[in-house]
């Protein structure tokens, strides 16, 4: 690994390391091969390395360069818990960037063109939203924040239990012990709703997954800003026990969902923006709003496992085309022949553009292609 290669997966991929990967056109190698590590015999990394083997040899009869397979080699020969598959890129013999998404490809995916191939990275990057899974009990709480700006945390709070864990007096003290314990409690929501506001804002939560004991909940909740109440959805879990598997479970489909609902919005203020002429689709005309730097948001559906149209580009976007045969500049332009999605979503990132991936299962705009215009164009 060279000094300047980029690590995917373990950030959000900020818009200058993406610049820096999509702007230069050169012979680029992009592969995604599955990588997922949940046995301890050994037969992750011996599936790992046959699909490398075999990706390999392909790529090598398609014309990659010894020395560019060369670079990715040493990245292929274990799996990485932290993830399902690994994305790598390699030009002019060097690893440009290496990390892991944690969705499964189904089959190993190789390309060399002249800039990489991000649409599955960019999709996967899309989906993680950041979020918070609380945990709490009458005496403090376990939270895990994950985002894509940052490598996922975990803060366990435990608050006092002096009153609480005791079994209860009887008599006349009976009414003052209950009294206190519900003191504490509260005192204990208080500390834990503290730190869930911190690390909310600090991850820029989008949801807030909250598990555990009613009473505590309902304490916590009470001492949640209206701002980050309003981020929470409760599913059922105990601190004591963790139900680990059935809070992943659910904290997946709470987070999937919003995002299904994020592209829906996407999708309905572009259906509006297009009714009143603040948007186009289809490839020639968001081509053409590329090439003048007019496109605020590009959307652009995941075609890598159907058919890929070509078009051409140039070192500058506002020489780029979506025609099958070259665009007739004379010799002042060096064009070169690409998939499309690739060129058009480098051409968004050159000129500014925000980029919005599209499912290959959701509805799609015409062509594929579509993009809001800027306000002040």
């Amino acid at each position: 690994m060279t000094e300047t290669t980029s690590n995917l997966g373990t950030r959000h991929l900020d818009d200058n390391t993406l610049r820096g990967l999509v702007e230069p056109l050169q012979t680029t190698v992009t592969v995604y091969l599955p990588a997922k590590n949940d046995h301890s015999d050994g037969e992750a990394g011996h599936r790992l390395q046959m699909h490398w083997s075999n990706l390999r040899r392909s790529l090598a009869n398609r014309g990659a360069s010894d020395a560019d397979l060369d670079a990715i080699d040493p990245v292929t020969t274990h799996g990485d818990e932290r993830g399902d598959t690994i994305v790598a890129i390699a030009t002019n013999a060097e690893l440009r960037a290496v990390g892991f998404i944690t969705e499964p490809i189904a089959e190993p995916l190789g390309t060399i063109q002249v800039m990489p191939a991000l649409l599955p990275f960019l999709g996967w990057d899309q989906s993680r939203i950041p979020h918070l899974v609380v945990v709490a009990d009458r005496t403090g709480a376990d939270i895990i924040a994950v985002s894509p700006h940052q490598p996922d945390t975990g803060t366990t709070i435990d608050g006092d239990d002096l009153y609480i864990q005791r079994s209860a007096p009887g008599g006349w003290s009976q009414r003052r012990y209950q009294q206190r314990a519900e003191n504490l409690w509260e005192h204990n929501a208080k500390d834990v709703a503290a730190t869930v506001d911190q690390l909310a804002n600090s991850c820029h939560a989008q949801i807030i997954v909250l598990a555990g004991d009613v009473r505590a909940l309902g304490f916590l909740r009470q001492h949640l800003p209206s701002h980050v109440n309003d981020l929470v959805c409760e599913i059922d879990g105990s601190r004591a026990d963790w139900s680990l598997d059935q809070i992943a479970d659910d904290t997946v489909t709470h987070v999937a969902a919003l995002g299904a609902q994020q592209l829906q919005q996407h999708h309905e203020a572009l259906t509006e923006a297009l009714g009143i002429g603040k948007a186009v689709e289809g490839r020639d005309a968001v081509f053409q709003a590329l090439r003048q730097a007019r496109v605020d948001t590009l959307h652009v559906v995941d075609d890598t496992n159907g058919p890929r149209p070509t078009g051409w580009t140039s070192a500058d976007p506002a020489h780029s085309y979506a025609q099958i045969e070259p665009p007739n500049l004379g010799t002042r332009v060096s064009h070169h022949q690409a998939p499309l999605h690739d060129i058009a979503i480098r051409s968004a990132v050159l000129t500014g553009a925000r980029i919005v991936i599209i499912p290959p299962d959701q509805p799609a705009p015409a062509q594929g292609l579509a993009a809001l215009l800027r306000g002040d164009q």
